[in-house]
């Protein structure tokens, strides 16, 4: 599935990436450890923007507008700006 979604976000122009399948193991990964660190590190000082840091360049997507409600992701399509 996120391996799908990374592939449609390089249809739109929104990926650089260039294999989404590795590509989203790599993010997988990354967002399970990001996941598991947070929850046995509590008091570590985690920088505000730590998760666009990791996200955006395992996915190799650009930063985005804020959506405006929950479900615009999933009305416009996953890679729509």
């Amino acid at each position: 599935m996120l391996a799908g979604v990374l592939a449609d976000c390089v249809i739109a122009g929104r990926s650089t990436g260039a294999a989404p399948c590795a590509d989203a193991v790599a993010l997988w990964l990354g967002l399970h450890g990001l996941a598991h660190q947070r929850a046995v590190s509590r008091a570590f000082p985690w920088p505000a923007d730590f998760v666009r840091r990791c996200v955006a360049p395992l996915s190799h997507t650009a930063p985005t507008r804020a959506r405006t409600r929950p479900n615009d992701a999933l009305e416009h399509g996953s890679c729509s700006a």
